[in-house]
């Protein structure tokens, strides 16, 4: 399998570490149309993955700030790539966030059915609207919705190097998180089977930063300490609110894809972590 990938961040360097198959990364830049069609008929590949987009780094409040670089990547570039790739004729598999919405949906979570309903920051809203173009303009295309990345591998965008660094942290809040693992088997998997439409890509059942914390002081750093605060509380530190969100998983298991229930996998995760990183 021939992978063209565009976005060699966090989660793209990974995808190329870990899944089987030729890795290739591209070096159009996704506003320039034709340079990305370009890129396409060079390459060739049996399948584009999109992992490009602007997220704000550690914290999305950088997007609130660089709205005009947020929309280009975030909008006119996966406008660009999707049309580039009907154009050749070649499938499309493109990362997005399930920070489109907040809460828990009265206790049902939220399925790839439910309209958005979070606008509290403007990266989230630039994620809803291109959902919602390749939703009604490119059906046949895939789209996995993920929640807060995390992996045995430190990086600053990795959720336990995030949530490790911080000393204040929200309580009693439920949270969807994907497993990085998880994600690229899942890329793996749906790919072969050439699936469209959108997916939560997300571990069964949520997890409050708690229990997060308690996993990480029990099995990495027995010495880290920090605060519980309210999200009222964390709403007037950071400049945008923030999605606290748990998002179901019945669509993704009923493709026959195994779904690991997320303490299971947190622990599994951070186990290899502190193996990794002594």
């Amino acid at each position: 399998m021939r992978y063209l990938v565009f976005g060699k961040g966090f989660l793209g360097t990974l995808f190329g570490e870990r899944v089987k198959g030729e890795i290739v990364y591209a070096n159009a830049n996704l506003v320039d149309y034709l340079d990305v069609v370009n890129e396409i008929k060079k390459i060739s590949p049996d399948i584009v993955v999109n992992f490009a987009g602007k997220t704000g780094g550690t914290n999305t409040d950088w997007c609130d700030l660089h709205k005009f670089e947020t929309i280009s990547s975030n909008l006119v570039g996966v406008f660009n790539l999707a049309q580039a790739c009907f154009q050749e004729n070649t499938y499309l598999i493109h990362i997005d966030s399930g920070s489109v919405y907040d809460g828990d949906n009265n206790g049902k979570g939220f399925s790839e059915d439910d309209l958005p309903n979070f606008t509290g920051n403007f990266y989230s809203l630039t994620k809803a609207w291109s959902q919602q173009i390749l939703k009604e303009r490119f059906p046949q295309f895939l789209v996995l919705r993920i929640k807060m990345a995390v992996d045995w591998k430190k990086n600053p965008r990795n959720l336990v190097d995030k949530l490790s660094t911080y000393s204040k942290i929200i309580t009693g809040v439920p949270n969807s998180i994907t497993i990085c693992d998880d994600l690229f088997n899942a890329i793996e998997f749906l790919g072969e089977k050439r699936l469209s439409g959108e997916f939560n890509v997300v571990n069964k059942n949520p997890i409050t930063w708690e229990e997060f914390i308690a996993a990480y002081i029990e099995l990495v750093d027995p010495n880290f300490s920090c605060t519980f605060i309210s999200p009222e509380e964390l709403s007037n530190i950071t400049l945008v609110k923030r999605s606290y969100s748990v998002l179901t998983t019945d669509k993704l298991e009923l493709t026959g894809f195994k779904v690991r229930e997320v303490h299971e996998a947190l622990r599994d995760t951070l186990k290899k972590y502190a193996a990794t990183n002594k």
